[in-house]
Protein backbone atom coordinates (compact mmCIF):
# COMPACT_ATOMS: atom_id res chain seq x y z
CA UNK A 1 0.00 0.00 0.00
CA UNK A 2 2.73 2.26 0.97
CA UNK A 3 4.97 1.82 -2.41
CA UNK A 4 1.57 1.97 -4.60
CA UNK A 5 0.53 5.64 -2.71
CA UNK A 6 4.68 6.60 -3.49
CA UNK A 7 3.76 5.99 -7.19
CA UNK A 8 1.18 7.39 -7.64
CA UNK A 9 1.35 10.77 -4.97
CA UNK A 10 4.84 12.59 -5.10
CA UNK A 11 5.46 14.80 -2.66
CA UNK A 12 8.18 16.87 -4.38
CA UNK A 13 5.62 18.11 -6.57
CA UNK A 14 2.64 18.60 -4.09
CA UNK A 15 4.94 20.53 -2.05
CA UNK A 16 6.16 22.43 -5.73
CA UNK A 17 2.55 23.32 -6.16
CA UNK A 18 1.63 24.15 -2.66
CA UNK A 19 4.18 26.57 -2.46
CA UNK A 20 2.94 28.36 -6.24
CA UNK A 21 -0.10 28.35 -4.84
CA UNK A 22 1.65 30.71 -2.04
CA UNK A 23 3.55 32.65 -4.13
CA UNK A 24 0.77 33.02 -6.48
CA UNK A 25 -1.68 34.38 -3.83
CA UNK A 26 0.93 37.09 -2.21
CA UNK A 27 1.11 38.73 -6.23
CA UNK A 28 -2.70 38.30 -6.63
CA UNK A 29 -2.87 40.65 -3.41
CA UNK A 30 -0.13 43.13 -4.87
CA UNK A 31 -2.29 42.80 -8.06
CA UNK A 32 -5.43 43.72 -6.17
CA UNK A 33 -3.21 47.27 -5.14
CA UNK A 34 -2.03 48.37 -8.42
CA UNK A 35 -3.74 50.57 -10.96
CA UNK A 36 -5.19 48.32 -13.69
CA UNK A 37 -3.04 49.48 -17.27
CA UNK A 38 0.27 49.95 -15.29
CA UNK A 39 3.33 48.22 -16.11
CA UNK A 40 3.25 46.29 -12.28
CA UNK A 41 0.25 45.05 -12.47
CA UNK A 42 0.58 43.62 -15.85
CA UNK A 43 3.52 41.82 -14.32
CA UNK A 44 2.20 40.62 -11.30
CA UNK A 45 -0.58 39.57 -13.60
CA UNK A 46 1.48 37.04 -15.64
CA UNK A 47 3.09 36.30 -12.70
CA UNK A 48 0.35 35.42 -11.37
CA UNK A 49 -0.93 33.04 -14.21
CA UNK A 50 2.40 31.97 -14.41
CA UNK A 51 1.94 30.77 -10.45
CA UNK A 52 -1.68 29.43 -11.15
CA UNK A 53 -0.16 27.00 -14.44
CA UNK A 54 2.46 26.07 -11.65
CA UNK A 55 0.34 24.94 -8.80
CA UNK A 56 -2.29 22.79 -11.20
CA UNK A 57 0.70 21.26 -13.20
CA UNK A 58 3.08 20.76 -10.52
CA UNK A 59 1.09 17.65 -9.22
CA UNK A 60 0.40 15.54 -12.56
CA UNK A 61 3.91 15.74 -14.21
CA UNK A 62 5.72 12.98 -12.74
CA UNK A 63 2.87 10.80 -14.34
CA UNK A 64 3.88 11.93 -17.72
CA UNK A 65 6.37 10.60 -20.10
CA UNK A 66 7.74 13.74 -21.33
CA UNK A 67 8.13 15.85 -18.43
CA UNK A 68 10.27 18.88 -19.65
CA UNK A 69 8.31 19.59 -22.77
CA UNK A 70 4.91 19.19 -20.51
CA UNK A 71 5.79 21.81 -18.15
CA UNK A 72 7.04 23.93 -20.79
CA UNK A 73 3.59 24.24 -23.06
CA UNK A 74 1.61 23.58 -19.85
CA UNK A 75 3.34 27.14 -18.13
CA UNK A 76 3.86 28.37 -22.18
CA UNK A 77 0.34 28.05 -23.48
CA UNK A 78 -0.79 29.69 -19.82
CA UNK A 79 1.51 32.64 -20.18
CA UNK A 80 1.36 33.64 -23.84
CA UNK A 81 -2.81 33.16 -23.81
CA UNK A 82 -2.70 37.14 -23.09
CA UNK A 83 -0.83 38.03 -26.50
CA UNK A 84 -4.47 37.89 -27.89
CA UNK A 85 -4.78 41.25 -25.80
CA UNK A 86 -1.71 42.71 -27.78
CA UNK A 87 -3.98 41.53 -30.70
CA UNK A 88 -7.18 42.52 -29.85
CA UNK A 89 -6.22 45.88 -28.92
CA UNK A 90 -3.50 46.49 -31.84
CA UNK A 91 -1.37 48.01 -29.49
CA UNK A 92 2.08 47.28 -27.65
CA UNK A 93 1.50 50.00 -24.73
CA UNK A 94 0.63 47.69 -21.67
CA UNK A 95 -2.65 50.31 -20.19
CA UNK A 96 -4.18 49.61 -23.80
CA UNK A 97 -4.59 46.13 -23.41
CA UNK A 98 -4.53 46.29 -19.69
CA UNK A 99 -7.39 47.95 -20.00
CA UNK A 100 -10.08 46.33 -22.53
CA UNK A 101 -13.36 46.13 -21.29
CA UNK A 102 -13.02 42.48 -21.71
CA UNK A 103 -11.01 39.93 -22.40
CA UNK A 104 -10.82 38.77 -26.14
CA UNK A 105 -13.09 35.93 -27.92
CA UNK A 106 -9.95 33.39 -27.76
CA UNK A 107 -9.89 33.24 -23.76
CA UNK A 108 -12.75 30.90 -24.19
CA UNK A 109 -13.34 26.98 -24.13
CA UNK A 110 -13.36 26.65 -27.62
CA UNK A 111 -9.74 28.88 -27.87
CA UNK A 112 -8.57 26.52 -25.45
CA UNK A 113 -9.85 22.86 -27.39
CA UNK A 114 -8.53 24.43 -30.78
CA UNK A 115 -4.76 25.36 -29.13
CA UNK A 116 -4.45 21.71 -27.54
CA UNK A 117 -6.06 20.29 -31.16
CA UNK A 118 -3.62 22.25 -32.36
CA UNK A 119 -0.66 20.87 -30.52
CA UNK A 120 -1.72 17.68 -30.69
CA UNK A 121 -1.44 17.49 -34.21
CA UNK A 122 2.12 18.73 -34.18
CA UNK A 123 3.19 16.76 -31.76
CA UNK A 124 1.22 13.66 -31.82
CA UNK A 125 1.54 10.66 -29.03
CA UNK A 126 2.81 12.76 -25.97
CA UNK A 127 -0.27 14.01 -24.53
CA UNK A 128 0.84 17.48 -24.61
CA UNK A 129 -2.77 18.47 -26.01
CA UNK A 130 -3.67 17.99 -21.55
CA UNK A 131 -0.31 20.45 -20.79
CA UNK A 132 -2.54 22.53 -23.15
CA UNK A 133 -5.78 22.28 -21.35
CA UNK A 134 -4.07 22.91 -17.57
CA UNK A 135 -1.99 25.95 -18.92
CA UNK A 136 -4.91 27.26 -20.51
CA UNK A 137 -7.42 26.49 -18.41
CA UNK A 138 -5.69 27.51 -15.47
CA UNK A 139 -5.72 31.01 -16.69
CA UNK A 140 -8.95 30.92 -17.44
CA UNK A 141 -9.78 29.94 -14.17
CA UNK A 142 -8.25 33.08 -12.95
CA UNK A 143 -9.44 35.18 -15.66
CA UNK A 144 -13.01 34.26 -14.64
CA UNK A 145 -12.45 35.09 -10.99
CA UNK A 146 -10.76 38.59 -11.84
CA UNK A 147 -12.96 40.16 -13.86
CA UNK A 148 -14.68 37.65 -16.25
CA UNK A 149 -13.92 35.99 -19.48
CA UNK A 150 -16.25 35.30 -22.73
CA UNK A 151 -15.63 31.37 -21.66
CA UNK A 152 -18.66 29.88 -23.44
CA UNK A 153 -19.91 32.89 -26.34
CA UNK A 154 -17.93 35.30 -27.48
CA UNK A 155 -20.02 38.50 -26.21
CA UNK A 156 -21.21 37.10 -23.07
CA UNK A 157 -18.57 37.39 -19.98
CA UNK A 158 -19.14 35.39 -17.31
CA UNK A 159 -17.64 35.54 -13.60
CA UNK A 160 -17.46 32.74 -10.76
CA UNK A 161 -16.91 33.64 -7.18
CA UNK A 162 -13.44 32.64 -6.12
CA UNK A 163 -14.39 29.55 -4.24
CA UNK A 164 -15.43 27.66 -7.35
CA UNK A 165 -12.40 28.81 -9.02
CA UNK A 166 -10.47 27.25 -6.16
CA UNK A 167 -12.88 24.24 -6.83
CA UNK A 168 -12.36 23.96 -10.15
CA UNK A 169 -8.39 24.27 -10.14
CA UNK A 170 -8.30 20.97 -7.67
CA UNK A 171 -10.53 19.70 -10.14
CA UNK A 172 -8.89 19.86 -13.29
CA UNK A 173 -5.64 19.45 -11.41
CA UNK A 174 -7.15 15.86 -10.39
CA UNK A 175 -8.32 15.27 -14.05
CA UNK A 176 -4.89 16.10 -15.08
CA UNK A 177 -2.81 13.79 -12.66
CA UNK A 178 -5.33 11.12 -13.31
CA UNK A 179 -5.20 11.26 -17.98
CA UNK A 180 -1.30 11.92 -17.77
CA UNK A 181 -1.17 8.27 -16.00
CA UNK A 182 -3.64 6.09 -18.34
CA UNK A 183 -1.78 4.53 -20.90
CA UNK A 184 -1.38 6.28 -24.75
CA UNK A 185 -3.05 4.22 -27.38
CA UNK A 186 -0.65 4.18 -29.99
CA UNK A 187 -2.13 4.95 -33.51
CA UNK A 188 -1.14 1.32 -36.12
CA UNK A 189 0.02 3.48 -38.72
CA UNK A 190 2.39 5.14 -36.49
CA UNK A 191 2.80 1.99 -34.64
CA UNK A 192 3.95 0.01 -38.37
CA UNK A 193 5.74 2.96 -39.95
CA UNK A 194 7.94 3.03 -36.78
CA UNK A 195 8.69 -1.15 -37.29
CA UNK A 196 9.94 -0.86 -40.55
Amino acid sequence: MNALLKRFVHARSLAGSILALLVTSLAHRRWKSYPRGTTTHGLLDLTCHLGTACAVTLPVLPNTRHKRQFGLVAVGSAVTLDLDHVLAARSFEVNSWMTMPSRPPTHSLGGMIALAWAVERMAPGKRLWLAVMLGVGSHLLRDLATGGAPLWHPRRVITWPAPAVMASLLLITIAGWFLAGMPIRQHPDRIRHRNV
